[in-house]
């Protein structure tokens, strides 16, 4: 006897049970027989662009809600539903339009206010993600990653609240207080307590461990030899117009592959920089742009790597989902987040210096610790320093000391502000030259610096220049005045390699004793100040000095040929050292443990 017909009723009903029943790929296979029916259904287009969403299968999900909503353009989830998968797949402009046709169907809606919100905040537009996380903020004040986003974005803009300091700091000390959980990377710009740091980058290792956002067969890896090359991929999105980017190329061309098999694993878009196209003339460099998280997994852990650097951490676009999957036997944190990655990404080992994570700072951190002899940041000696141009034409004068700071504005924090005007105060004509693209950020800080009882024409603004211009700028500074807590990494090589001195000031977070470490290799550790009352009276010293600021200036210049900040072949030897002990530890079949280089003669 047949069988009766399945009605299309009965199949809606199947998928449903299997799609709650979480047989996700039983259920895909159900909603996809009722469409064949009814293929204008939009509730079970949505339910199946739903369930292919949570398997990131975002093109085919894409696919479902674009056709439901050309049957239904009025529901408001819908479009919801349809902006974050278009934010899944990096077409960040559309989903903003999608963003908005929501909110112009529901205006109120929470979920749709903060997600808009946070799609800015990611993509730098501050000023226009502040509105939707104020309304989100108010609607849920114990979410800690709103109120952080908040926080981050008014920072952006000098748009200073000490009320809200105290909230997100609150927030962030009493966690059983706070709902949700927060990406690791803005807590650096706010918080000096790397035991906080390391709390909450748990939190979110946690959370990101326990999502499976990403799911990859188990891994299969050859057996683990020390006779061959070993297989290295730095993974990154910033092998571009980047600070990360300028930083590294040379390191990567200096690799010895003889002894080292290397692969450059760049996902960001070619953005027609000339620093790209140096990157994709170095042998091993993989062009992996475009491809979802899955997909990028399974293309890199098809190169049967041994050792995977992580460049990106926690800063706008991490791998952390595929970490969790664990794309080589070992793993590393370099470069990209200053801090600990967190308990549960099979993250191995962090690549550091004795500065930057002194001995007896390990508990601070989930990996092993790699302490390279002198600085842990590469460095690129072929960058191009342009002419400096005249300091008129910088809108500086003649006469007076000049100091300056190119961090970004959220790095600029009140403390450290204050500090600044306490040092303009003492030191007569001086000025001060800041890194302000938003207009509202630099008409915050005149005001502020009015409030201190500094002029306001004392503060000028700096605009975004082309790398060698950009350099050539600092030979117009005196001096150059670090952030805290989180100071100058790149910047702070940048000015030194432009041969303008850096006043920095050290904590206990990675992110604020990186520029200790870049004076140390540049020869200049009488610079790397460790209280705020050191550094203002050191700033006015020097200020007050010329003779004392030019004998600055010439000890710089005569230390840069012979200075471990600029030796990247013996950083690379180094490195590669580094390597090889970790794989060979490997290879014997012992666990992951922390490593010092022996210090080599160095400036």
């Amino acid at each position: 006897m047949t069988a009766p017909p399945t009605t299309a009723p009965d199949l809606l009903q199947d998928a449903i049970r299997l799609h709650t029943g979480k047989r996700p790929d039983e259920a895909i296979a159900a909603y996809t027989d009722f469409l064949q029916q009814q293929p204008d259904h939009g509730g079970a287009l949505r339910l199946l662009g739903l369930l292919l969403s949570q398997q990131r299968r975002h093109a085919e999900a894409l696919r479902c809600y674009e056709r439901a909503l050309a049957f239904d353009s009025h529901d408001a989830k819908l479009h919801l539903s349809h902006a974050l998968c278009l934010r899944a797949l990096g077409r960040q402009d559309d989903a903003v339009a999608a963003f908005d046709a929501a909110l112009a169907l529901a205006p109120d809606h929470a979920e749709t206010l903060a997600e808009r919100a946070t799609l800015l905040f990611d993509l730098g537009r501050h000023a226009e993600a502040l509105p939707g996380l104020d309304i989100a903020a108010r609607a849920q004040p114990g979410r800690v990653d709103i109120a952080v986003a908040r926080h981050f974005s008014a920072g952006m803009l000098c748009r200073w609240d000490a009320a809200e300091a105290a909230t997100v700091q609150g927030l962030l000390t009493d966690a059983t207080g706070s709902t949700g959980t927060v990406n690791p990377f803005p807590l650096v710009f706010f918080t000096e307590d790397p035991a906080l740091q390391r709390r909450w980058a748990e939190r979110r290792a946690a959370q990101i461990a326990a999502g499976h956002t990403v799911v990859l067969p188990p891994p299969v890896w050859p057996a683990a030899r020390q006779d061959r090359r070993i297989r290295i991929g730095y993974l990154s999105q910033d092998l571009r117009n980047h600070a990360v980017g300028h930083i590294m190329p040379e390191l990567f061309e200096l690799h010895d592959r003889g002894r080292f098999d290397i692969a450059l694993l760049s996902t960001g878009r070619d953005d027609g920089s000339e620093i790209h196209r140096r990157y994709r003339a170095i042998p091993g460099f993989r062009d992996l742009a475009g491809r979802d998280l899955a997909a990028l997994g399974r293309s890199i852990r098809e190169m049967q790597l041994d050792i995977l650097i992580d460049l990106q951490g926690y800063t706008v676009g991490s791998f952390a989902p595929l970490l969790t999957q664990r794309l080589a036997p070992l793993q590393i944190d370099w470069i990209g987040f200053p801090g600990t990655m967190g308990t549960g990404l099979n993250v191995d080992y962090i690549m550091a210096d004795a500065t930057v994570i002194p001995p007896g700072a390990e508990p601070y951190y989930s990996e092993q610790v790699i302490r390279l002899p002198h600085c842990y940041q590469p460095n690129n000696r072929q960058r191009m320093v342009a002419e400096a141009a005249p300091r008129a034409d910088y809108g500086l004068p003649d006469d007076g000391v000049v100091f300056a700071c190119f961090n970004r504005p959220v790095k600029i924090r009140p403390a450290m502000f204050a500090a600044w005007m306490r040092i303009l105060q003492a030191v007569p004509g001086s000025v001060l030259l800041l890194y302000a693209p938003a207009r509202e950020a630099a008409d915050n800080l005149r005001r502020a610096a009015e409030q201190h009882g500094v002029e306001a024409t004392r503060l000028v603004f700096a605009g975004t220049l082309p790398q060698p211009q950009y350099l050539a700028r600092y030979r117009a500074v005196d001096l150059v005045l670090d952030t805290f807590p989180y100071g100058s990494h790149s910047t702070a090589s940048d000015c030194l390699w432009a041969g303008c001195p850096l006043l920095g000031l050290s904590g206990e977070t990675f992110a604020s004793r990186v520029a200790g470490s870049i004076l140390r290799a540049a020869g200049l550790p009488e610079l790397a100040m460790t209280t705020l009352e050191d550094y203002v009276a050191t700033a006015i010293r020097l200020g007050r000095d010329r003779a004392a600021l030019a004998a600055l200036r010439g000890k710089l210049q005569a230390n840069l040929p012979g200075a471990a900040l600029f030796d990247t072949p013996q950083l690379t030897r180094d490195v590669e050292a580094a390597y090889a002990a970790i794989w060979n530890l490997h290879c014997r079949g012992e666990a992951p443990r922390g490593i010092a280089l022996p210090v080599t003669d160095q400036v």
